[in-house]
C-alpha cells in the first residue's frame, strides 16, 4: 500500500470504531427508552380503565340525616328534664319521684298562698 493511503486508512478505522461505539449506546439508550414508553403507556392505560370505572360507579346519594327525636309535648316530661338538669349527678327512679313530689308541693303551696 502507499504510504500516503495508509495513514488516512488509520483515521477512517479510528472513526469507525468511535462511530460504532456511539451507535452501541445510543442503542442501548433506545431500549432503556423503549422500556421507559411501555411502563408511560401501560399506566395510561391503567388510568384509562380508573377512570372508566369511577364513571361507571352510581352517583353517590348522601346518608339521609338522622331526625331528632320528637320529644313529648306533655308538661311532666319537661318537669322530668328539668329535675335531671339541676341534678348533681346520677339519679335512682326513687330520687326522681321525690323531687318532682317536691316541685309539686311547692307548686301548690305558691298557688294557694302558702309558701
Amino acid at each position: 500500500m502507499d504510504d500516503q493511503v495508509a495513514p488516512l486508512l488509520e483515521r477512517i478505522d479510528a472513526r469507525e470504531r468511535e462511530v460504532v461505539g456511539d451507535a452501541v449506546q445510543i442503542r442501548a439508550q433506545m431500549d432503556e427508552l423503549a422500556v421507559r414508553l411501555r411502563e408511560l403507556d401501560e399506566e395510561v392505560e391503567s388510568l384509562a380503565v380508573t377512570r372508566k370505572t369511577l364513571l361507571a360507579l352510581p352517583p353517590a346519594t348522601p346518608e339521609p340525616a338522622e331526625e331528632p327525636p320528637v320529644l313529648p309535648a306533655h308538661p311532666a316530661y319537661q318537669q322530668i328534664l328539668d329535675v335531671f338538669a339541676d341534678a348533681a349527678g346520677p339519679m335512682r327512679a326513687r330520687d326522681l319521684c321525690q323531687a318532682l313530689a317536691s316541685r309539686s308541693s311547692r307548686r301548690t303551696s305558691r298557688a294557694l298562698g302558702t309558701s
